[in-house]
């Protein structure tokens, strides 16, 4: 069914430009995260990824131009790259927000800027248990 195809070929575009708008905002965000940080480098991996996503999706745009119910291989490869790249760029994100807390406050502090958060993570259950030590001979 072309009709997907053509969907696609429209949705392309829009997903380049939202891709340079929150470009934007991520620059900024990873302007102010402390240099020398774990923190630091994920996002700088996280920003390079999504330019390369964005210039990837942008060629597979371009690339169905002549026929856009229609795409050909290099299309349809540059798309499934790009898609694949995103899920890691994604996750990379996800780092950040969810387990380094930016942005936020608390990112801010230089003790979770430096990545020393076992302070702030639940105890786990299995830290009690002892583990038996191996004789000596």
């Amino acid at each position: 069914d072309t009709r997907w195809a053509e969907v696609a070929a429209a949705l392309l575009p829009l997903g380049v430009a939202g891709g340079v708008i929150a470009s934007i905002g991520g620059t900024i965000d990873w302007w102010f995260i402390p240099s020398g940080t774990r923190s630091k480098a994920i996002g700088a991996w996280h920003g390079v990824g999504n330019i390369v996503v964005t210039t990837l999706f942008a060629l597979s745009w371009m690339e169905r131009q002549p026929d856009p119910a229609s795409p050909g291989i290099v299309a349809l490869l540059l798309t499934y790259t790009a898609a694949a790249l995103l899920m890691l760029t994604g996750w990379l994100g996800s780092e950040l927000v969810d387990r380094l807390g930016y942005p936020s406050e608390l990112a801010a502090d230089a003790e979770l800027a430096d990545g020393r958060v076992e302070h702030m993570l639940p105890e786990s259950p299995i830290a009690d248990i002892e583990v038996p030590q191996r004789a000596q001979a």
